[in-house]
């Protein structure tokens, strides 16, 4: 007798009851009408049937850590970006006090009275300070997202930067000036020097050969016309002796008014581009005035080199 294999039927697997509130939330729908929906026999999608037959899913073992290999470089590369950054402030803090020290000086030398020179002096650091602070101060508001006010901290730096340039220029136009119209009479006065004690001996000379001549025409028959054109030919080489016994004046050790623009005209000619005197002089005072003046830009350079990027995770 052969035995039947009876084949049980699996039970299905019914979705758990879900109160009306819960549908109403996943339907999107009043209460009211999901209740008269299942009044009238409607059941709920199946798809809620089926998430509850699904297996519950295995979390996956957890990533393992970053290799301290890979971390290197970024940790490397945030250094990097700080010490420059460090670096930066440093070299700002110190342009910035050699600003402040040559526009105060200017401020201080234009004032006629100690009142309005005391005046000037503190709006000269005023000024410089405003130039330091606000380009960072602008960057620290473009990044909270402060885009108007940022702008109009750009612009006022703008305008004081421009006034501590001014200023700027004219202590340099003053010191470099006359320090190139000290040099140059220097050399005036030690060439004029040299050249009057050249006509002296040449005029001490001049005399002695007219004496000569006029002892030599006189004194064919030895009398008093001799002895008058001995003693005027004695005269003039005295004369003559002490002109050239005179103590010559140390000649000037100064080539050039200006060696800095010298040089820089005569490689130019060199080279065979036409570069005047006045061109040189006028860009030197353009740069120097900028980057005497920049002390706020390159601190502001200096804060945003202290924004890391953003990590991995963070993307």
């Amino acid at each position: 007798m052969k035995g039947k294999v009876i084949q049980l039927k699996r039970p299905k697997t019914m979705a758990p009851a879900k109160s009306i509130s819960a549908l109403a939330r996943e339907l999107n729908l009043p209460r009211s009408t999901v209740r008269s929906r299942l009044a009238k026999g409607w059941q709920p999608p199946a798809a809620d049937v089926q998430q509850a037959e699904e297996p519950p899913k295995v979390s996956s073992p957890a990533s393992p850590p970053p290799s301290p290999h890979l971390a290197k470089p970024r940790q490397s590369f945030a250094t990097t970006r700080l010490v420059g950054a460090a670096i930066l402030a440093i070299a700002a803090m110190g342009i910035a006090g050699l600003a402040l020290t040559i526009n105060a000086q200017y401020g201080a030398s234009i004032g006629e009275t100690a009142l309005t020179s005391w005046t000037f002096t503190g709006l000269a650091v005023a000024v410089d300070l405003l130039a330091l602070a606000l380009a960072p101060a602008a960057v620290g508001l473009w990044r909270t997202k402060q885009r108007g006010l940022a702008v109009a901290t750009w612009v006022t730096w703008g305008v004081a930067a421009f006034l501590a340039t001014f200023a700027t220029l004219a202590y340099l136009q003053k010191n470099l000036a006359d320090a190139s119209a000290g040099r140059a009479a220097t050399i005036t006065t030690a060439t004029a020097t040299a050249d009057q004690r050249a006509a002296i001996i040449a005029a001490a000379q001049l005399a002695v050969d007219t004496a000569r001549t006029g002892r030599e025409t006189e004194c064919g028959v030895r009398g008093p016309r001799c002895l008058q054109r001995e003693a005027e030919e004695r005269s003039a080489v005295g004369a003559l002796t002490a002109a050239v016994a005179a103590p010559v004046i140390a000649p000037a050790r100064i080539a050039d008014p200006d060696p800095q623009i010298a040089a820089i005209t005569r490689l130019a000619a060199w080279i065979g581009v036409k570069v005047g005197a006045d061109d040189v002089s006028n860009i030197r005072l353009l740069l120097w005035a900028l980057i005497l003046n920049a002390g706020g830009l390159v601190l502001a350079c200096a804060l945003g080199q202290c924004r890391l990027p953003p990590t991995e995770g963070a993307q």
